[in-house]
């Protein structure tokens, strides 16, 4: 009798064990899987860029937002590169979501020439136009997808915002 007993509570416990892995193994392969996607969609993107380069907010399907940014590689400093990385690509998204204000104005400069053989005046004028764009907003929930070089001169940053 006591033998029987002793195999009943071993079999329960070989069972709660099996049971248990199930679920350590269940759960482990469901959190490899998020992982994949964002790999997927980081592959798309950079294929997305390699084949036609561009900077700025692109909306892909269900409303992901990816954000790409281009900066000149001048210095070894990589962390504050990827800082002012991430402020442009805050500010092209806050562009995008609230819009922005821009005005033109018109600079008229003129430059007096004076020959030296008749001493004639001439005037010459230089009109320049300056461009002021202002945006103002809050921008939240932007993670850095993915960073490469393009070449030696240039580096992408792609930022990633799941919903519109």
């Amino acid at each position: 009798m006591i033998f029987i007993r002793t195999l009943f509570i071993g079999s329960t416990m070989r069972y709660l064990l099996i049971f248990c892995l199930y679920l350590f193994l269940g759960f482990s392969l469901k959190a490899q899987d998020f992982n994949s996607e964002k790999g997927d969609l980081m592959l798309f993107v950079k294929r997305m860029y390699l084949s036609q380069p561009f900077e700025g907010v692109k909306v892909i399907d269900n409303g992901v937002i990816i954000v790409c940014v281009e900066m000149p590689i001048k210095s070894n400093n990589a962390s504050s590169m990827s800082q002012i990385a991430n402020i442009k690509a805050k500010n092209h998204l806050n562009k995008f979501l609230n819009g922005s204000l821009t005005s033109s104005d018109f600079v008229m400069t003129t430059q007096e020439n004076v020959s030296q053989v008749d001493s004639l005046k001439a005037y010459q004028a230089k009109i320049m136009e300056v461009f002021k764009e202002q945006a103002s907003g809050v921008v939240a929930g932007l993670e850095l997808l993915s960073s490469f070089d393009v070449d030696a001169s240039k580096k992408v940053f792609i930022y990633l915002r799941n919903k519109l």
